[in-house]
């Protein structure tokens, strides 16, 4: 799990959002939105629409967020981040999601 002064906070979260250097990327795991920053920080959106349960939502939430924090110690790059998770993402397995993800984070450094 990514400590929680890694995590975009929720007024972080809207100002994040407003903002006009926003740029996008996507893949069969949702879409990345993120923006340059001094630090790192992400935060992940799953619907509820995408999975009813709680329990598999938090899961699936709680192995992106150990993803993120994997590629923060990895890389340099200070990005904020938000992804906002597809439907289909909930059925894939780890590796899977693992795969997808750094799928996902290597378009952000080209």
């Amino acid at each position: 799990m990514l400590p929680s002064q890694k995590r975009l906070s929720r007024p972080a979260f809207s100002v994040f959002l407003a903002s006009k250097e926003l740029k996008t990327v996507f893949n069969a795991i949702g879409t990345l939105k993120y923006q340059k920053n001094v630090i790192d920080k992400a935060s992940i959106v799953i619907s509820s629409k995408n999975e009813k349960r709680a329990v598999y939502r938090n899961r699936l939430r709680r192995r992106i967020y150990s993803l993120f924090g994997n590629v923060f110690k990895e890389t340099d790059n200070k990005n904020l981040y938000v992804l906002y998770v597809s439907k289909q993402a909930t059925s894939f397995t780890y590796e899977d999601l693992r795969r997808l993800f750094y799928e996902l984070f290597k378009k952000t450094t080209e």
